[in-house]
């Protein structure tokens, strides 16, 4: 189903209105059902009484594109049509309206900050590796955070203990990495430590997107790597380009001794979340 930018609109389920939601939260309900010709939708930004979708011309136009779509049993792959620019635009842009966002990363930046130093007291060379674990545990569950609020649903603390409950595997691997780059620095030399640290962000981008997986759609470790895997080998370069362009933007803020974070990394997951949604909805 080809990439549409609509407007975003308030969906009126059992009554209630739901939302808002964007172009691509709309799309996803097309697919699961939950939009069609017949719902009664109302324009985010408006006060008119609610409609049916088929009144209106944008949304008529993609849920009889997604019906052609589905009698054709199309099973053309994914194609990473948007360009590094668009993608980041589109996460600066989420990042403008809700700049709230910005106060989840601030949240990890400090929580990460003072595990360390503590845990350096009480654990001495355990520190990277605790204070690793618990950064991924945020991570995900920061990226759980987005893509709820981006699909206009509510987040609580059950998602929260889901999360956590499906990321122990992958966050203790991310902490025996990141182990592992600090005993090369100490042992080898900075040198080495800086190589190992470029490999990473070289592999990273072909499996960045398996956090959502293990957040969202609670898969396996390896099934989460194999389905980010997927989407950029069916995408080709520019998936993977695009990828890179984000861990790197992430890099710069964390060099700028973490403070970067606050602004790069709500900008990189909202782009992120962005990517998983079209790629789920053209897989599933």
């Amino acid at each position: 189903m080809p990439e549409h930018k609509i407007s975003s609109y308030k969906i009126i389920e059992d009554g209630i209105a739901k939302g808002p939601f964007d172009s691509i939260a709309i799309v996803r309900r097309i697919k699961n059902g939950k939009l069609t010709l017949e719902s009664l939708v109302v324009a985010s930004d408006s006060d008119d009484k609610p409609t049916k979708a088929k009144d209106i011309p944008e949304l008529q136009a993609i849920i009889n594109e997604y019906e052609e779509d589905k009698k054709n049993n199309s099973s053309a792959s994914y194609e990473a049509t948007r360009s590094t620019s668009e993608i980041l635009k589109d996460g600066f842009e989420f990042f403008k309206s809700k700049p709230d966002i910005a106060i989840g990363a601030c949240i990890i930046l400090i929580l990460c900050v003072i595990c360390y130093f503590v845990t350096q007291k009480l654990a001495g060379s355990y520190a990277t590796f605790i204070t690793s674990v618990l950064g991924y545990f945020l991570i995900n569950i920061y990226c759980k955070y987005i893509l709820q609020i981006k699909r206009g649903q509510h987040f609580n603390s059950a998602q929260i203990g889901n999360v956590i409950s499906n990321s122990g595997l992958q966050a203790l691997l991310f902490g025996l990495v990141f182990s592992i780059f600090a005993l090369l620095k100490a042992i080898l030399g900075l040198e080495i430590g800086l190589i190992s640290l470029l490999v990473t962000v070289i592999i990273l981008p072909v499996f960045i997107l398996a956090l959502f997986t293990y957040s969202d759609l609670h898969y396996s470790f390896s099934k989460g790597l194999n389905t980010s895997k997927r989407y950029v080998k069916s995408c080709g370069i520019d998936a993977y380009a695009n990828l890179l362009v984000l861990v790197v933007l992430n890099l710069f803020g964390a060099l700028l001794l973490g403070v970067g974070m606050v602004i790069t990394l709500p900008i990189t997951v909202s782009a992120l979340t962005g990517i998983y949604e079209e790629f789920n909805l053209s897989v599933n």
